[in-house]
């Protein structure tokens, strides 16, 4: 019997020693791994990718991620005090 040897996302990734997708903040951008391109959040991209992204962006739009990204952060730690399930991925 052939077993079900399909990986999901958070597997593969891990494999390839990206974060595991977790969709946290909606700031998405585009980026090559591996010879495949992908849609990754802010927050789920590696520190260089981060970097290369931050490059792009004027002052005023890295102080607009950085608020963004501010309030990620309190509304995962709202949804976490509520007791919630506590996975911060469906945020």
């Amino acid at each position: 019997m052939k077993e079900n040897t399909k990986k999901t996302a958070q597997e593969k990734a891990a494999e390839e020693g990206y974060p595991v997708p977790l969709n946290l903040d909606g700031v998405y951008c585009r980026v090559e791994r591996n010879g495949r391109w992908f849609d990754r959040c802010f927050s789920d991209l590696t520190e260089e990718e981060q970097e290369k992204f931050l490059d792009r962006l004027d002052t005023a739009a890295q102080r607009r991620l950085c608020r963004l990204l501010a309030a990620c952060l309190r509304t995962c730690s709202e949804e976490k005090e509520k007791g919630d399930t506590g996975d911060v991925s469906a945020v």
